[in-house]
């Protein structure tokens, strides 16, 4: 203790870093890279843009020949409800037609996003669409009995139009429930 820096607890040269070991470490990464969407899945989402396409192709074909359909549904009604003023019966028929055309571009609106979020990975969008399935389905048979006169008109589109688009609903909605299908959905949550 001679010097002013000499202490007994302090060494007084620092001491040499200790050997680096012989190997390297490497960050470890949790993310893995999403697996690819099975072709299935682009199946089931062709098929339910087919359907979107089949509604689409009837909804004009209806549209272009629009008086020949009115008039066929007119007199079916006319000749199913002969009491009932001819007013009553154009009008029956109109908010008949507007509200099919409207329940189905909805449907087909809400599908459209709900595929669009399934091929996102949604395991969500699945069951949604799935639901909407059932709905389509269920407003397709609807639609069918009350057009059912106008079903000659315009090429027939309203008697092929949702018997293509009712099997391609249910094509895509099977394709959509393989076990490829669940495996990719529940490895992307």
């Amino acid at each position: 203790m001679d010097s002013p820096g000499d202490h007994p607890l302090r060494p007084s040269a620092s001491p040499e870093p200790p050997p680096q070991p012989a190997f390297t470490t490497v960050p470890r990464t949790f993310h893995r890279e999403p697996a690819a969407a099975p072709r299935v899945l682009s199946w089931a989402s062709r098929s339910w843009f087919a359907s979107i396409a089949a509604l689409a192709i009837t909804l004009v074909n209806a549209a272009v020949d629009r008086s020949a359909l009115r008039s066929a549904l007119e007199s079916g009604l006319a000749a199913q409800n002969p009491g009932t003023s001819a007013q009553n019966i154009s009008d029956t028929v109109l908010l008949t037609l507007l509200g099919c055309a409207t329940v189905a571009v909805l449907l087909a609106l809400a599908e459209g996003l709900c595929i669009f979020r399934l091929l996102a990975g949604s395991s969500g969008a699945r069951t949604l669409l799935a639901a909407l399935a059932f709905l389509n389905i269920a407003g397709l048979i609807g639609a069918w009995q009350l057009l059912a006169d106008g079903g000659s008109v315009a090429g027939g589109a309203l008697r092929w139009g949702p018997v293509a688009q009712g099997v391609l609903i249910v094509l895509g909605t099977a394709l959509m429930f393989t076990p490829a299908v669940g495996r990719w959905l529940a490895g992307r949550s």
